[in-house]
């Protein structure tokens, strides 16, 4: 196989899901990751791969390409990759630190007695220079909720009465830039100020390129072929994530 340009396209995914308690532990955690590779190199190269950590070592349920000549030994993997669009290897991890969006919730007195107050603060914990896209946070909302006041540093809030909820949306958050949601929502009286009683959860969900949240990072892609060899090497991340949910505190 000959190509005119020597190409290799590596497509990194990760889709987290976690379950994060009111004092921002992690309770529950779970990665699954995914490398795609896209081949255009004449011949019949080695590829090598060099890693920034041992984490794929602990990972569950990894499965490699049978062209996996050395699987992530010594923070390196070594395959003989075929020509087109091939699937690498895939992993599961559950060794995770914080998410890279933390949601925290403080809650208070509103403007009188009636009223509860809600404010969520929305805070990317990965560098300056990368963005959360479609970011959305659901915020439940009571049953006999009578009256609703919201607003938001960023984006737009809305209220979706079918499913009883506030929907924030952002269509970009900046890395450290923290935006806030407030709410002011007035309950019948005796009604207790928690959302629900039954460990009231957030949902959240967003997507963010050049970034992977298990920290996995590919150093070097080196093509090893004899002779004059040259290939263009392509490297990107992308973390997806869908329904991440963070517990409200109790008031």
């Amino acid at each position: 196989i000959v190509h005119k340009r020597n190409e290799i396209f590596l497509d990194a995914v990760e889709r987290l899901h976690c379950l994060i308690g009111a004092d921002s532990s992690v309770l529950q955690c779970q990665i699954n990751g995914v490398f795609m590779i896209r081949c255009y190199l004449s011949g019949m190269p080695e590829v090598r791969l060099i890693f920034n950590n041992k984490i794929l070592e602990a990972a569950e349920d990894a499965k490699c390409h049978q062209c996996v000549r050395l699987g992530c030994a010594d923070l390196k993997m070594s395959f003989l990759p075929p020509d087109g669009d091939f699937e690498l290897f895939r992993y599961r991890l559950s060794i995770f630190k914080k998410p890279p969006l933390m949601v925290t919730t403080t809650i208070g007195p509103g403007l009188n007695n009636e009223e509860t107050e809600y404010l969520l603060h929305a805070k990317p914990l990965f560098r300056t220079g990368l963005e959360a896209h479609s970011v959305e946070v659901w915020m439940p909302v009571p049953e006999r909720a009578s009256c609703l006041h919201f607003s938001s540093s960023a984006g737009s809030v809305d209220y979706d009465a079918e499913k009883q909820r506030l929907v924030w949306r952002m269509k970009r958050l900046r890395g450290l830039q923290e935006e806030v949601l407030s709410a002011r929502i007035k309950l019948p009286a005796l009604q207790n100020l928690q959302l629900h009683v039954n460990n009231p959860v957030l949902e959240v969900s967003y997507e963010v390129m050049g970034f992977l949240a298990s920290g996995l990072q590919v150093r070097s892609v080196k093509t090893i072929e004899k002779g004059e060899y040259q290939a263009l090497q392509h490297v990107q991340y992308r973390t997806q994530v869908s329904g991440a949910k963070f517990r409200v505190p109790l008031r």
